[in-house]
């Protein structure tokens, strides 16, 4: 089924796009320090690790990360364990995460995500890809508002189009949509005052959108 999602419920659809700016935008870290933790630093290869977790903060970015493992080097990588990201607009949870400041990536694993437009949305992965625009969710992706269902989600921030790759169910507000292959997709888009959904997705955009899945 294909079909336009009404304006009416345009603000439902749109909470995914949040997140994932969210994500692109306050998901990159500059400077930071420690706010609180006992620290180990290894002279030899520069990195620090705080076995009993602790708390980052970039003031600049207005994030705060806890952990309960939490194990980092400037400028290279941050991991963190049982790991609370806050910020400005919203809070993530992951059981694991991972930003590597080259290349811009944030990988998390074991994903759920709160804030007081978004409800409920989890997921087994997820990369951001900062540099990119792109986020990827993959694996038992789920949220409340809209009802979603799907294996893989790639959204592009840059254009403004989600997609949804193998077996879903979307609704928002009166629209649905439903795919049962593995081979199914829908198309969200975010363009304008009207949000789009189609599962007829152009070859070029499902190609271009289909090869960051690959790299989670």
């Amino acid at each position: 089924m294909s079909g336009v999602l009404s304006p009416t419920i345009n603000k439902s659809s749109l909470v995914l796009l949040a997140l994932c700016v969210l994500v692109l935008t306050a998901g990159r870290f500059s400077s930071f320090s420690v706010e609180s933790g006992e620290q180990e630093l290894d002279l030899g290869t520069g990195v620090t690790t705080m076995p009993k977790g602790g708390v980052l903060v970039d003031n600049k970015n207005n994030l705060r990360l806890e952990g309960s493992y939490i194990q980092f080097k400037q400028e290279e990588f941050i991991r963190a364990r049982n790991a609370t990201l806050r910020g400005s607009e919203g809070t993530f949870y992951a059981s694991s995460l991972e930003y590597l400041f080259h290349g811009e990536q944030l990988k998390l694993s074991g994903v759920r995500y709160s804030s007081s437009n978004v409800k409920g949305l989890t997921g087994t992965n997820g990369l951001g890809l900062l540099a990119e625009s792109v986020v990827i969710l993959k694996g038992n992706v789920r949220s409340q508002d809209p009802q979603l269902e799907a294996n893989t989600l790639v959204i592009d921030t840059a254009r403004s189009q989600a997609l949804v790759l193998g077996s879903f169910s979307y609704k928002d507000g009166q629209s649905s949509f439903r795919g049962q292959r593995n081979d199914s997709t829908l198309l969200i888009d975010f363009k304008g005052s009207r949000t789009t959904a189609t599962t007829k997705v152009p070859a070029d955009v499902l190609n271009r959108l289909r090869s960051y899945a690959s790299r989670l």
